[in-house]
């Protein structure tokens, strides 16, 4: 099955690092840029759209997001806004959409971000070593490092119970105890099964409170259940 390989990538002071990945072995068929007002910065993103259309690229395949890259909430619903937006544009479409989120550039807050991202999104992520002394003369593809990503489940594809699981307790930020749990959700054995899926996942954890076992939610379950319909 082909695929419709999708970049995502914050925008620096130089777009070095975003325009030679189209001359690397990573597929690209439509880039998003996350950019602030920062003169330099849309500057930046001028070059890489101009450069970008100047290779062939469509209008429509070079999208730029004007972000606030100093909120680390924005700039991830800016991101899976985007890939909600692809995955329903291509549901139709018999090719898998693969994402890919280049960390090069941006604020560390817009990394943090991407990486978030590329784990509830499955997505690839990749980094540009900058071009110095002692890699000045190493081809594309071998400054290009690949970063491993921990993947989480895919939140569309959960079921309605466990939907409704992560949201109930990520609605106690503090925990839920496992015997209210139980009553709610028919039984201790539903409840274990739950939560050894989402702890499994990194997406909740038990946590001991004097006698009593309670299941909260991680930071990632967090940000997972708030993107669940």
């Amino acid at each position: 099955m082909t695929s419709i390989n999708i970049h995502i990538t914050g925008v620096g002071y130089e777009p070095t690092p975003v325009i030679d990945v189209l001359k690397s072995g990573l597929p690209c068929d439509k880039v998003h840029l996350l950019f602030n007002e920062d003169e330099r910065i849309t500057n930046s993103k001028d070059r890489i759209v101009s450069a970008l259309k100047g290779a062939h690229y469509n209008d429509d395949d070079v999208v730029a997001h004007k972000v606030n890259v100093y909120d680390y909430q924005a700039i991830l619903r800016t991101v899976m806004l985007i890939a909600q937006s692809e995955k329903e544009n291509n549901q139709n479409s018999e090719r898998k959409i693969c994402f890919y989120m280049n960390i090069t550039h941006g604020t560390r807050l817009t990394t943090g971000a991407l990486c978030t991202a590329a784990m509830m999104l499955g997505a690839q992520m990749y980094y540009l070593q900058e071009r110095k002394e002692g890699t000045k003369d190493m081809s594309i593809n071998d400054l290009l490092i690949r970063i491993p990503v921990p993947k989480i489940p895919d939140l569309d594809k959960l079921t309605s119970k466990r939907r409704e699981f992560l949201k109930r307790v990520s609605s106690e930020p503090e925990g839920v105890p496992i015997i209210k749990l139980s009553t709610e959700f028919g039984s201790k054995q539903n409840v274990n099964q739950f939560v050894g899926y989402f702890e499994y996942n990194n997406l909740v954890e038990r946590v001991r409170e004097g006698q009593y076992v309670k299941i909260r939610v991680t930071e990632l379950g967090r940000m997972a259940s708030n993107w669940l319909l």
